[in-house]
């Protein structure tokens, strides 16, 4: 009698145990690699994003040790988040010890775009890989409200989505149009040397080859000119890609974000005097009316990051 009862109970532990493997998480986890870079003598500029992110997407559980830290924050490498709300970067700083990071945040999100800043050890080439392990998104995801002026986005998918199937246009509704690159809102990506920019033309057809895609591990600004109507708009239904629900991993895809600039060749939204009445962010869209309430983003890269005016 007792051996039966000590067969049915093995049995019932055996089916849970199966019960809870195959219960599983919600969606799909997978990997995503970032690599960001920097040159000799130089400060490194990588504008990235994070596809895949684990529940508690803390900067210590997520990026952690895997690059160079100092205890003296203008050494560390930094990361830079642009607020629209406050018109102000915050950042953080990699600490030299352990997974540590201290400042203005400590949390990432998959939606907003980053800068990632690597100073430390001069004379020397530089090049991580940043591998982040958590959800793979397979469903419409909401990415906020998109604010007049400047909005550091990311792409929230392990894969990349064409520009014409973000719905960052609907109608007239949302992101606007011109006669001229001068006179649409922008979608701008530093590539290293400048910028990519992909913008509309008055029938609301994406222009330009620089950018064709929203790409995993990339950030992204969003220029919403002033005198919008709507003034902003909600990006509540950005569409996930073709097929990814039947993924079940991401794997390891290679975002190849690796800009190499000179402290000489900063890009000026970074290293710049701000105009408060242009968009002062390269030759091709220098100098166009954004709003004058919005000065340009610019990093600061000593100890503390602010907007300079």
């Amino acid at each position: 009698m007792k051996g039966k009862a000590l067969a049915i109970l093995l049995a019932i532990l055996v089916a849970g145990t199966a019960f809870a493997l195959e219960s599983g998480p919600s969606n799909p986890v997978g990997f995503f690699t970032v690599t960001v870079t920097r040159a000799a003598n130089s400060v490194g500029y990588n504008m990235v994003s994070f596809p895949t992110l684990p529940a508690s997407a803390t900067l210590a559980n997520t990026i952690g040790a895997q690059v160079p830290g100092n205890n003296t924050s203008s050494f560390a490498t930094t990361m830079y988040w642009y607020d629209n709300t406050s018109s102000a970067y915050s950042s953080a700083y990699k600490t030299g010890t352990g997974t540590t990071w201290s400042g203005a945040f400590s949390t990432l999100e998959s939606r907003k775009g980053y800068y990632i800043v690597l100073r430390n050890r001069a004379g020397v080439n530089l090049s991580y890989d940043v591998v982040v392990a958590g959800d793979v998104r397979t469903t419409a995801w909401d990415m906020g409200t998109i604010q007049v002026g400047y909005n550091m986005i990311g792409s929230v998918y392990a894969a990349p989505i064409r520009l014409d199937s973000t719905r960052l246009v609907s109608g007239t509704t949302r992101m606007k149009g011109g006669i001229s690159q001068g006179q649409s809102d922008l979608l701008m990506w530093y590539n290293g040397s400048g910028f990519s920019t992909a913008y509309l033309n008055n029938s609301y057809v994406w222009q330009g080859t620089a950018i064709t895609t929203l790409e995993p591990g990339k950030g992204y600004w969003i220029v919403r000119r002033s005198g919008r109507t709507p003034a902003t708009f909600a990006w509540n239904d950005y569409p996930a890609p073709a097929g990814s629900g039947s993924s079940s991993s991401s794997g390891i895809l290679s975002a190849g974000v690796q800009p190499t600039v000179t402290t000489t060749a900063m890009p000026s939204h970074i290293n710049a005097t701000a105009s408060t009445s242009s968009v002062n962010v390269g030759s091709k869209i220098k100098s166009t009316p954004v709003t004058a309430a919005t000065a340009v983003p610019v990093v600061n890269t000593t100890a503390t990051a602010k907007k300079t005016k």
